[in-house]
Parts: structure tokens; sequence; C-alpha cells
């Protein structure tokens, strides 16, 4: 089903998209990040978070609304140019939902192995191991 919305003078297309279709998309768009930034008030003194990311050129705002809405997760901001759009997932929640659908439509390119590392250190966080060192050193 497609329904087209304007907004703000940009027309953006709403359909429902194919699982299989959003896999081989992430597959060359999408990226598994372990961001670690310096934080005085975590008890290691850094913050360690898993964020799966998709950034496109702003014109393609459309494909990347499509995605969010597919997985119902996630936000989606703009860089501060306009110029390149945003799709991000950082929740615990929300990252399960983005694993369940890799595990149940797997990528098929070497990001697979990203996946596979990026669910390692989820699974670690999600069990409060990076909370220590031994736990944080081997996210790293």
């Amino acid at each position: 089903m497609q329904t087209i919305i304007s907004n703000n003078s940009h027309y953006v297309l709403y359909y429902s998209l194919n699982p299989m279709f959003v896999t081989g998309f992430c597959d060359g768009e999408s990226c598994f990040t372990i961001s670690i930034s310096k934080n005085s008030k975590s008890r290691l003194g850094w913050t360690i978070r898993p964020v799966f990311q998709i950034e496109l050129s702003a014109k393609d705002r459309g494909t990347l609304i499509a995605i969010q809405n597919f997985f119902g997760v996630g936000n989606i901001i703009d860089n501060r140019n306009g110029s390149l759009v945003q799709y991000y997932v950082k929740s615990r929640e929300g990252l399960a939902v983005i694993i369940q659908h890799f595990y149940s439509y797997p990528l098929i390119t070497s990001k697979r192995i990203d996946f596979y590392m990026f669910v390692l250190a989820y699974n670690m966080i999600c069990n409060g191991l990076h909370l220590t060192v031994p736990g944080f050193m081997k996210i790293i």
C-alpha cells in the first residue's frame, strides 16, 4: 500500500516494505556501531552504547521514514547543514527489534560479521558486563 503525503514542499512516500528489501538495503547502507564516550558520572568514567544507524542524503528522507515505520523504533535527525538525514536506534528495546529482524532475515555481506560482533557487545551491555573493567575491555 502506498500513500503520498506532502511535508513542507517535500513529498514523502509511505509504503510497507518487504523484510528482505530492508535487510538488503541495510546490508549496503547501515552501520552497527559501539559508541564510547567519556562520562565522569559513570562507574568507569566512560559510557558505552550500541547504535544502529543509516545516513542518507536529505532527499532520501522518505526512505528512512519508511524504514523507521517498518521497524517501529528509532529516530530521524538532520545534520547541521541539512544535506544529510540519519535514522538511528539507541534504546535497548529498539535494538532488540533490530537484532531480531536480522536473525530472521540475515545479512549476506561481510556486514554480517559486524552484526554478530555488535550483538555480542549488546548482550554484554544488557547483562551489565560493561560496568566491569574486564567486560568493558572485552567490548573495546
